[in-house]
This record gives structure tokens, sequence and C-alpha cells, in this order.
């Protein structure tokens, strides 16, 4: 019985690879609709929200978007959400704070996720939205990939921002910004 759980659980660890590789090698276009990203931003969170609570992690939503709308489509800006969140949380194990903002800004509506966890190593920030680059021990490195794909089709962007030095025990701290540019 407990081979057969370490079995299912292997399994199931290897479909979720092969379902995130089938996604990257093949996005569907979006289907563009107009979207409000506050609500979906709240949405999104909540439904994160016992995995956030259960890390100790505080979040702000700080939506001064003023209700603009984007061409977007929602279920895969949901996805894009969701991996920026929950690697947010993954760089947070101890707890931490978690803000999510946007503002509209010259035809474009910035999105921005910034947690206060781990930060990224300088030499790796170049490589994070590269397939396969990854900094957890269980990570498959496709989710910043994705992330990625899915901002080139809706004509947006992503930049990571990663303060970090250098403290005398040699980890890094800083935590991180990821911010997302789209057009309205």
């Amino acid at each position: 019985q407990k081979l057969h759980k370490v079995y299912t659980t292997e399994v199931n660890r290897i479909q979720d690879i092969v379902e995130d590789l089938l996604k990257f090698s093949k996005p569907r276009p979006p289907e563009l609709k107009p979207v409000d990203l506050g609500p979906l931003i709240a949405s999104t969170v909540n439904l994160l929200s016992g995995d956030l609570l259960r890390r100790k992690i505080r979040w702000t939503i700080d939506c001064r978007h003023n209700g603009s709308t984007l061409q977007a489509d929602v279920s895969q800006l949901r996805q894009v959400l969701v991996n920026l969140i929950q690697n947010a949380a993954d760089a947070m194990p101890s707890g931490g704070q978690l803000k999510i903002a946007t503002q509209a800004v010259n035809n474009h509506l910035k999105l921005t996720v910034s947690d206060t966890g781990s930060g990224i190593p300088p030499a790796l920030l170049p490589k994070i939205f590269d397939p396969f680059v990854t900094t957890k021990p269980d990570g498959n490195g496709l989710g910043l990939a994705m992330v990625y794909s899915i901002l080139q089709a809706h004509r947006g962007s992503i930049r990571a921002d990663s303060p970090t030095r250098l403290p005398a025990d040699g980890s890094v701290a800083g935590g991180t910004t990821f911010t997302v540019t789209l057009p309205l």
C-alpha cells in the first residue's frame, strides 16, 4: 500500500509535467474579450488564499487602473496570475508579504507582483523566462516560460527585478518584483 501511494504520487507528478509541456509546446491562441483585471486578481487571490494563509503570507491588492479594461483571454491571464503568485509564495517558505498592484500608464496596464522572499540569484535573473530554468528542487522550469509566452500572445511584456544583496552567510535576500505590461 505504501508503494502504491508512491507510484500514484509519481504518476500524478509526471502527468502534471506532461500537461505543462503540452501547454508550453502548443499554446492555444488567446480568445480576446474585455477584461477588468481588478476582479480577476481578487478571484485568483481568493482561490489561492488557503495556501497563502497556511504559509503565513499576508497580501495586499492595490488596483489603481481605474476600471480600465484590456482585450485579453481571461483564463490565460488567470494562469499568469496563478504562476506569479505561487512562485512568490514558494519564495517565502516562512511567510512574508505579497503585494499585487495595477496602474494605467500611457495606454498600458501595469501589473506588479512583489514578494519579500529569498530573491532570484543575479546570474539566473536573465534566464528565468527560458524553458526548464528553475530554482526549485521539484520545479520543471515551465511556469515562467508559459507566463512569458502568454504575455507575448497578448502583445504584452514581463520583467523581473530582484534587488538582491548577499549577506555574510552567502544567502540571497531582497525579494522579487515581476512587472507585467499589457496594452489597453
